[in-house]
């Protein structure tokens, strides 16, 4: 069920920053790129998907994270959901949209 959650997250942002799959998980440091990963950290940490589960889940997408990075993704990711309108409505969206579907 959580692998399925993290697909739709992933998906979800990589369609809202305008990038492929392979963009998201691609070793890349571009803004939007970097921007689309934090936000897909802190929906699934928020949904409580564990972070050793969203490493397993990244790794299978061919992206290597560490706790760490995670860690600074989510905690980046809260800054701009709690400062921005626009990131605060995606987040909601699809936190509210995923859990009526559950």
């Amino acid at each position: 069920m959580k692998k399925v959650l993290f697909k739709k997250y992933a998906i979800a942002m990589a369609e809202k920053f305008g990038l492929t799959l392979d963009e998201m998980f691609a070793k890349n440091r571009e803004h939007d790129v970097v921007q689309a990963r934090w936000m897909l950290y802190y929906l699934c940490v928020e949904r409580k998907i564990s972070i050793p589960y969203i490493k397993r889940c990244l790794a299978e997408q061919g992206y290597k994270a560490s706790r760490a990075t995670i860690t600074y993704g989510y905690k980046k990711a809260s800054q701009l959901v709690a400062t921005d309108y626009d990131y605060k409505q995606l987040t909601t969206e699809h936190l509210i949209e995923n859990v009526m579907a559950d």
